[in-house]
C-alpha cells in the first residue's frame, strides 16, 4: 500500500513538473505573439506617418480605413489593389534607397574621420619615438 502511494506521488510530482513545463512554454509562445504584434502595430503606424496621417482625425482615419477594407474585400477592385500596391511599393523603395544612401554617406564620413585620427596619433607616436632616439623628426604641415 505505502509503495501504491509512494509511486502515485512521484506520478504526481511529474505531472506537477509538466504542468509548470507546459506553462513556461505557453509563457513563451505569448511572449513571442505580443512582440510580433507589436512588431506589426509599430509597422502600421510607421506607413501612416509616411502617409502623412498622423495627424488626422481619428474618427476620419477609421472610417476611412474602413471604406478601404470594404474597397479591398471587393474582388472587383483587383486593378485598385495593383495601382495601390505599384505605388506603395515605389514610396517605399525610394525610402528604402534614401536610407542606404545616408547609411553609406554616414559610414564613409566616419571613416575618413577615423582615418585621419588614426594618421595623426601614428605621427604622434613617430614623434614620440624619435624625442626618445637620436633620430631628428619634425612633423610638417
Amino acid at each position: 500500500m505505502d509503495q501504491q502511494k509512494s509511486r502515485l506521488e512521484k506520478l504526481r510530482e511529474k505531472q506537477d513538473k509538466l504542468r509548470n513545463r507546459i506553462r513556461q512554454e505557453q509563457s513563451k509562445i505569448n511572449k513571442l505573439e505580443r512582440k510580433e504584434r507589436t512588431r506589426q502595430l509599430i509597422q502600421v503606424g510607421g506607413l501612416l506617418e509616411i502617409a502623412g496621417l498622423l495627424e488626422i482625425d481619428k474618427g476620419v482615419l477609421l472610417g476611412s480605413l474602413m471604406d478601404l477594407a470594404a474597397t479591398l474585400n471587393n474582388n472587383k477592385n483587383e486593378y485598385k489593389k495593383t495601382e495601390w500596391k505599384q505605388v506603395g511599393d515605389r514610396i517605399l523603395a525610394e525610402r528604402e534607397a534614401e536610407r542606404k544612401a545616408r547609411r553609406k554617406a554616414e559610414l564613409e564620413a566616419n571613416s575618413t574621420e577615423n582615418e585621419e585620427i588614426e594618421a595623426d596619433e601614428l605621427l604622434d607616436d613617430i614623434e614620440e619615438a624619435a624625442a626618445t632616439t637620436e633620430i631628428g623628426y619634425e612633423r610638417r604641415y
